[in-house]
């Protein structure tokens, strides 16, 4: 009788994939490069929330 030994791997233990062995490694990103710079773009009016000096409000919270 044949045994087939059953090699451990990241789909069949809980070891992580970057430690199988033969596999072949993948790209670092599908995305395409899309020529512009990370960040805010020119001319993009950014909006920002106001500081007020007073509150209209004041929430008192419980903690059990």
């Amino acid at each position: 009788m044949i045994f087939l030994k059953h090699r451990r791997n990241s789909t069949n233990s809980s070891m992580p994939p970057s430690s199988d062995i033969g596999r072949e490694p993948r790209n670092n990103s599908l995305r395409k490069f899309s020529g512009k710079k990370p960040g805010g773009q020119t001319g993009h009016k950014g909006t920002i929330l106001k500081m007020i000096a007073i509150s209209d409000l004041t929430e008192i919270h419980n903690l059990h």
